[in-house]
């Protein structure tokens, strides 16, 4: 159920004729045409340019009547050849309302000729270009408020935006024009008003780049990034909360993951048990609760769908994206660690387990979509959104028995009615009429209350989901984009690498390492350190861009976290020194989308704001304080003397520069990142919470380090590292000592780590060290571990080992006698 809008805007320019300013928005199920594969042109009317690519969503529209070309030279040479403007079309393969005007417009002859005759016509796939995506998808917002998929923008063919909106109707109605008309009234303008056209665009869009760049003279001290940022974002973030429903906006409702790592944060800085704390745990978990139990998650088959279009979670946008299912899935792990909850894991292995079903590649890397459309029925060329997911109530009965206990039980607890449980709010255009999207009605309790003769209401509801489930694998599919992008594989990673780390299970731990792995494998330049962007059919042409670098290394960090294998972290490292190398801004700190090599991208962003993932910059200032962590790096702020230095020149940009030597080298980059976004954390940091979450760790004067001295592959390392991840200490990091360690010996996956000099086993067993700010001390005279005598002062059990209150200078031994954890607190 996607919202689209489309708005035509005019420019103060010579386009005298789009004067028009309309939004249209409307929800529906439209049947579309969408084939994710290509064949001979001997079987199709029409081929085009597009027929060789790899990309699912170019594939689609390889046999359209519209002489498309795919971005690259020789289209835009064309262009430059015969002096024509470029109509430039942008989407993805599982864009509901892209399928949408592809129907409408692209597959219509007449109007296919007059885009043929007035323009070059050229389809970019945004996840594979999201460079191209961004620099004018910035156009089309800055200049009508609005922005989605389709994007539709007419460029000279210097590439600079002459007229730019999202989706049009293939026919002018009520006032608004349509697609075929605006064709031709830009055709009209260029061939008679040419020259006037490119003066205008060229200088809007100059006008747009200098707002995107911002003032860089504009000095920020790191002093001023304090603890009332937290206050000024929680604000924000509670201002916007729905009591009734969770949630922080209107419908549409987002999952918006990235408030949750902030929440979970700013909870574990005020503790459960302060009113600050018990609010913001009451405001996230209820909204957990609320998105599990409602139809934004696929009751059946696990996952998220992408959006509700209603605001109590019950009617989606039906379509599912990697990206939501890894943050998602991360964000339910983290409740679940808090609270112990079994509905919060159940949700979270709903949802990675649906990643290993269809977007699991077989090679070991994951795919990025499923449509929201899919065929009606086998074979059949009509196809709606939702119709793999939604029932009647006749289906549900003709599977679980009518009149049944079990129907009865799933039916009242999923909400299942006769004509159907889907609003006409949400359902405006009647796509749904009569069928329903199951939503938890109640909870298990209050179910087990309706049904008290019941032994087990709980496997009553599970039976009767399995056989659905099977029942549904029956029906068409929607749509599988089986590209496989670095950077949601990198949020995947993470996701299944902090499973394993919480739930030990070991299917997770392989689908992390696998992914991995198939991106080293395929994807990644060892001479180089370098990384390409996607896969499908073999690796894309495409260099990767700052996110793949920054949610890959994420995920890396993570992985190492979990397993404390050394060759994670030496792979991150390097990716970090890549990723400095090629995207990092050196006047400002702060870091561009794209490495600057491709001479047809007209403009170099860098993004701060969070959107549907978390902004590349504020995953990437994360980054730098966890690898500053495992260095044993300590920050130095310089602030202050260049404040002195500065008062008077308002042009020095000394302040905004960081010193980058070798002992605090990502504390350092971490600090100019911090510093470029200062602005923004100032005035609005719900924006950009994310980034919040990077300024509560840099702001950790004593950050606790965790070192586990074992083989990483003993069982009883293994074990220890289990209760590190016990609990939810979100200012922690680990780092492992030796890989073939003996006592004494160190062999670590962080170079210069001085401050573990020294530590090594106990009695050859893997032990742990809590230690804080760079210091493991010693009870005074016990100046070594190698002292057994001092060891048996204070015993607690594994369940009593608790990172978050431990003293800070601790250590664990594993009782190989007794099967389990020996705490020694060391007075």
């Amino acid at each position: 159920m996607q919202r689209a809008a489309f708005i035509i805007f005019s420019r103060p320019s010579n386009i005298s004729l789009l004067t028009t300013t309309f939004i249209f928005c409307k929800r529906t199920m439209a049947s579309s045409s969408s084939s994710s594969s290509s064949s001979s042109s001997s079987t199709h009317a029409h081929t085009n340019h597009l027929v060789h690519e790899k990309s699912p969503y170019l594939l689609q529209h390889a046999h359209n009547p519209v002489e498309w070309y795919p971005w690259g030279d020789e289209a835009l040479k064309k262009a430059k050849e015969i002096d024509k403007p470029i109509f430039l079309s942008v989407g993805y393969s599982t864009c509901h309302w892209c399928h949408v005007m592809e129907k409408e417009s692209f597959e219509n002859e007449e109007i296919a000729s007059i885009m043929n005759r007035e323009f070059v016509n050229i389809k970019v796939d945004r996840e594979e270009r999201p460079d191209i995506d961004r620099v004018y998808m910035s156009y089309v917002q800055a200049t009508s408020g609005g922005g989605g998929w389709p994007m539709s923008v007419w460029l000279t063919p210097s590439l600079y935006p002459i007229l730019g909106a999202t989706y049009f109707p293939p026919k002018s109605q009520y006032g608004r024009p349509g697609f075929p008309d605006i064709c031709q009234q830009i055709g009209k303008v260029w061939r008679e008003k040419r020259s006037e056209i490119n003066d205008d665009a060229q200088e809007n869009f100059s006008m747009l780049s200098q707002m995107q760049l911002g003032d860089d003279t504009k000095e920020i001290r790191l002093g001023d990034l304090d603890y009332k940022v937290f206050d000024t974002c929680l604000k924000q973030l509670t201002k916007g909360f729905d009591p009734a429903e969770g949630g922080f906006s209107r419908a549409p409702k987002f999952p918006q993951p990235v408030y949750f790592n902030f929440l979970f944060r700013m909870l574990h800085r005020h503790g459960r048990e302060s009113d600050v704390g018990r609010k913001i745990l009451d405001m996230t978990l209820f909204t957990l609760h609320k998105m599990g139990r409602g139809g934004m998650y696929d009751q059946i088959g696990g996952g998220f769908h992408r959006y509700s279009v209603t605001k109590d979670w019950h009617i989606p946008h039906f379509e599912k994206m990697l990206y939501d299912e890894g943050q998602l899935a991360y964000a339910y792990l983290d409740a679940y660690q808090i609270t112990q909850d079994p509905f919060f894991l159940e949700i979270a292995r709903g949802t990675l387990d649906y990643v290993l079903g269809p977007l699991l590649a077989p090679e070991g890397g994951i795919y990025c979509a499923e449509d929201a459309d899919s065929p009606i029925e086998h074979g059949g060329h009509e196809r709606a959104e939702g119709a793999f997911y939604a029932w009647t109530k006749s289906e549900v009965d003709r599977i679980l028995g009518q009149d049944t206990l079990k129907a009865n039980i799933f039916n009242t607890f999923y909400g299942v009615l006769p004509g159907g449980n889907v609003s006409p709010a949400g359902d405006p255009h009647g796509e749904l009429t009569g069928k329903n999207v199951f939503i938890q009605r109640y909870t298990m309790d209050e179910l087990r209350s309706k049904f008290p003769d019941v032994d087990d209401v709980r496997a009553v509801v599970e039976d009767a989901k399995k056989a659905l489930f099977v029942e549904r694998e029956k029906r068409p599919r929607p749509h599988l984009d089986d590209k496989v992008i670095v950077a949601w594989n990198g949020l995947m990673i993470a996701a299944f690498a902090r499973a394993w780390q919480i739930l030990q299970d070991e299917r997770y731990l392989s689908a992390a390492v696998n992914a991995a792995n198939f991106i080293y494998n395929n994807l990644y330049n060892k001479e180089q350190c370098t990384l390409l962007r996607s896969f499908r059919e073999g690796p894309s042409k495409i260099d990767g861009f700052c996110d793949d670098y920054a949610y890959l290394i994420q995920g890396l960090l993570e992985l190492y976290s979990g397993t404390l294998e050394r060759r994670w972290l030496e792979w991150a490292t390097s990716l970090q020194d890549t990723q400095d190398r090629l995207f990092r801004d050196e006047k400002t700190g702060g870091y561009f989308a794209t490495s600057g090599t491709d001479a047809t991208s007209l403009m170099r962003m860098k993004e701060e704001h969070d959107g549907s993932e978390p902004s590349y910059q504020s995953v990437t200032a994360t980054n730098l304080i966890r690898l500053a962590w495992l260095r044993g790096e300590e920050w130095h702020n310089n602030d202050a003397a260049n404040n002195n230095n500065n008062n008077n020149n308002d042009n020095n940009n000394n302040a905004t520069t960081t010193t980058d030597d070798n002992k605090q080298k990502y504390f350092s980059r971490a600090a100019g990142l911090l510093r470029s976004a200062g602005s923004s954390l100032l005035q609005a940091p719900v924006i950009m919470t994310h980034m919040v979450c990077a300024l509560d760790m840099f702001l950790q004067t004593k950050p606790r380090q965790i070192i586990i001295a074992g083989r990483p592959d003993d069982d009883r390392t293994k074990a220890l590292l289990k209760e590190v991840h016990r609990v939810h200490s979100p200012n922690s990091i680990i780092l492992g000592i030796g890989e073939g360690v003996k006592d004494g010996d160190i062999e670590v996956g962080c170079r210069d780590v001085d401050f573990i000099e020294g530590l090594g086993m106990m009695r050859g067993l893997p032990t742990a060290y809590v230690c804080e700010n760079n210091s493991c001390k010693y009870p005074g005279g016990w100046q070594s571990p190698h002292h057994p005598e001092t060891f048996d002062e204070i015993h607690i059990t594994a369940t009593h080992f608790d990172v978050s209150v431990l003293y800070p200078f601790a250590y664990a031994q594993y009782d190989a006698v007794w099967g389990m954890h020996t705490m020694h607190l060391l007075q």
